[in-house]
């Protein structure tokens, strides 16, 4: 599924994983945070290249194979460069973020319920004259919410500015975040302003 939010695409898909099995498996969840440039344990934000997320991982690059390459069409290769396991707990929330260099970010869900944190992206661009309208829709609105299952995965451009809301449940909220690059030519080969990216 895909949702045009801010001239942006949301793509949305519910996977059928036991996600149960991945929290019990879970180590070091980054908390929700106030400081951005908190400092974190480096192998807590590489999660996904460990042997038993072996599975996880080609799951997760099937739909982002799904959402850049079918659906944007953007002729190019997409890695995984960092993906760590989020906990929030009851009565936290984390900050309005973007996540820089990255082209696409995304979140998998995996033990949420209705009052343990919605996600709200929002357009901080400036509007010189803003006019009343009747009903807020994904076509005037300047703030769109998902609420979250588990299973449920979105991808969407890692410029885009969005905060977990608050965690009202007494359980744990957890999820999988992650960000991906292209690899390769970005750009017009014969163009002045063209770049090969390559991983290390």
């Amino acid at each position: 599924m895909i949702d045009v939010i801010f001239g942006d695409v949301l793509y949305s898909n519910n996977l059928d994983l036991d996600t149960q099995a991945i929290v019990k498996n879970m180590r070091e969840p980054l908390k929700a945070q106030i400081n951005k440039d908190t400092k974190h344990k480096e192998s807590a934000l590489y999660v996904l290249e460990e042997k038993q997320h072996k599975q996880l991982k080609s799951i997760i690059n099937a739909e982002i194979k799904n959402y850049a390459n079918n659906i944007m069409k953007y002729d190019a290769n997409f890695v995984i460069t960092t993906s760590w396991f989020t906990e929030t707990d009851f009565m936290e929330q984390s900050q309005y973020h973007q996540h820089q260099n990255s082209f696409i970010s995304g979140v998998l869900y995996l033990n949420v319920n209705k009052d343990s944190g919605s996600i709200t992206f929002e357009d901080f661009r400036d509007e010189q004259i803003k006019v009343p309208c009747t009903e807020y829709n994904v076509l005037n609105g300047n703030s769109y919410t998902v609420q979250p299952v588990n299973g449920l995965i979105l991808l969407f451009p890692s410029k885009m500015w969005h905060i977990v809301n608050k965690n009202k449940s007494e359980h744990k909220r957890n999820s999988l975040a992650f960000n991906v690059m292209p690899v390769g030519t970005v750009g017009v080969p014969t163009a002045d302003s063209h770049m090969r990216i390559k991983l290390i």
